[in-house]
């Protein structure tokens, strides 16, 4: 044996980036590896029509996703005035009215394509998963109500950043799975500054340093890809708190997924939402590279404008999710491979705790 070979390795203490730790290669071998499981989905974002002005899908536009084969399609809700729920990304039309300010009749004379919560169901039936993004509080009561309408088992899931809304669905709607949004950054941009800074505010003692440190590394990269940065910026103040934020949603409205800015994505993070039995959404994700990372940090799904293309860039020609969408009868929450972490997440707290 050479001296050289027998030389032990030195060991990295430089402190890991903000991003993903993981190499190109390191990467393509874990997609592969979720890829040949069948964990990894595909989610069309806002019904595959994010270009239209206001973000509202229409049927073209729903039935090119289901022929892309997208394992679930993300569709934006707000409430009419007379409680109709519309497919609208934005929470105001583009002449500046709220949503909720005009009926149905009223919406669809601005904007004749638009479509209810209904139509969607109806073009979509069960060829694939609904995800309900509830963008508003006063759409919160209307979707009680539609899966009440619905019956125990609408193929849909709701997902929204607002507590009020998870916290009312979760009582009005015990069976409607509930996944929480990560960053919650409000409906208007100065609320999106104004919880960027309550967060970053929330941090105390170690954890401030830390975000100071993360802070820094992101800054550094900034002249590289200032997009990229900017994101990140937005994201640092939740990292750090991500899974005392996970657990609280898992006992407070019974979470059953949480819906991540690909920023926010992390193994670790990955790590302890399966221990929770949560399934792990990356938003809004159409760099191939972008993609890649976040399969190999252990997400389950990846929502997207550009299906095929990231379908490509993850080197397969079927992405598909094996149960990570919770069927409604019955207590199951994502696939039977996630029981056992689940029942360990209780000794895993007090674990924690006894460190503490």
């Amino acid at each position: 044996m050479s001296a050289q070979s027998a030389t032990k390795p030195v060991p990295n203490t430089t402190r890991p980036k903000l991003r993903v730790l993981h190499s190109t290669n390191q990467s393509s071998r874990a997609v592969q590896r979720a890829v040949q499981d069948g964990r990894l989905g595909l989610v069309g974002h806002a019904g595959l029509a994010p270009t239209r002005v206001g973000g509202s899908p229409t049927r073209a536009s729903l039935q090119r996703a289901l022929r892309l084969g997208v394992h679930a399609l993300e569709v934006d809700l707000c409430a009419s005035a007379d409680y109709s729920l519309v497919l609208h990304h934005d929470t105001r039309l583009p002449v500046g009215l709220p949503v909720r300010s005009l009926t149905l009749a009223q919406l669809r004379r601005v904007e004749p394509a638009l479509l209810t919560l209904d139509d969607a169901a109806e073009i979509v039936g069960d060829r694939t998963h609904l995800i309900l993004d509830v963008k508003t509080r006063a759409a919160a009561g209307p979707v009680s109500d539609w899966f009440c309408r619905r019956g125990a088992t609408p193929n849909a899931v709701v997902c929204s950043g607002r507590l009020d809304v998870l916290r009312y669905l979760a009582r009005a709607t015990p069976a409607a799975a509930l996944w929480q949004t990560f960053p919650d950054i409000g409906e208007r941009p100065y609320e999106g500054v104004l919880r960027v800074l309550s967060s970053v505010a929330a941090h105390r003692g170690r954890h401030a340093l830390q975000l100071v440190g993360d802070l820094w590394d992101v800054l550094a990269r900034v002249s590289a890809n200032p997009a990229q940065a900017a994101t990140q910026i937005i994201g640092l103040p939740w990292r750090r708190r991500m899974p005392l934020l996970l657990e609280r949603g898992r006992d407070e409205f019974a979470a059953r997924g949480v819906a991540l800015h690909h920023a926010l994505v992390t193994p670790d993070l990955c790590s302890v939402a399966h221990e929770l039995d949560m399934t792990v959404v990356a938003w809004t994700v159409n760099s191939p590279t972008v993609a890649r990372q976040a399969a190999a940090c252990g997400v389950d799904l990846i929502t997207t404008d550009d299906v095929a293309g990231i379908r490509r860039a993850l080197g397969a020609r079927r992405v598909r999710s094996a149960q990570v969408i919770t069927a409604h009868s019955g207590d199951p929450r994502v696939s039977g491979s996630r029981a056992a972490p689940a029942r360990r997440s209780g000794s895993r707290r007090a674990s924690r705790g006894a460190r503490a």
